[in-house]
């Protein structure tokens, strides 16, 4: 497989390349990103959440605390960096959940999710990110998370997953 690129950003590029199949090739459109990360903090009741105003969709959504995986990180290393960045918190207990190709015919990202126990600080008072997006910074009660998944305000098809990915290892 030749790629070449086509459209280059600093976040991102379009690229082209042919790939066969048995005695067929055929040309594939996609986008090169780097993997990213997203992190579903919680307490023992709550889970925290964004609402988040994003240019490309309609209103705003629901989200976890998330982004890209630097060059010179791992996975884990870009979500306790993600954590502190967007929610000003570290974490207790580290875990794994999940990695997963949101749109595998269209770009090569692969999304690692994390669960994180987090101590929420008794002056903790999250600030709005209004340059990324996020209008707020909240705890939820798992029950209402859930709700946000299963009545599509997570507008995020991997925030949602992970989220409930997390919900059934938690509260089955």
């Amino acid at each position: 497989m030749k790629e070449r690129t086509l459209f280059k950003t600093p976040r991102f590029k379009v690229c082209v390349a042919d790939f066969g199949r048995g005695d067929r090739t055929h040309t594939v459109y996609y986008v090169r990103k780097p993997d990213s990360v997203l992190i579903v903090p919680y307490t023992k009741t709550h889970v925290l959440l964004l609402t988040v105003t994003r240019p490309l969709l309609p209103g705003s959504s629901i989200e976890l605390p998330g982004g890209r995986i630097e060059a010179h990180e791992t996975p884990l290393q870009a979500a306790k960096r993600e954590l502190k960045e967007e929610c000003s918190l570290g974490g207790i207990k580290w875990s794994r959940l999940l990695t997963v190709f949101p749109l595998p015919s269209v770009t090569t990202e692969r999304v690692h999710a994390f669960s994180v126990e987090v101590e929420i600080p008794p002056k903790w008072h999250p600030v709005s990110l209004p340059e990324e997006g996020i209008t707020r910074i909240g705890l939820s009660p798992f029950s209402e998370a859930r709700r946000f998944a299963f009545q599509g305000k997570m507008r995020c098809s991997a925030d949602a997953h992970a989220l409930l990915t997390f919900l059934e290892r938690v509260i089955g």
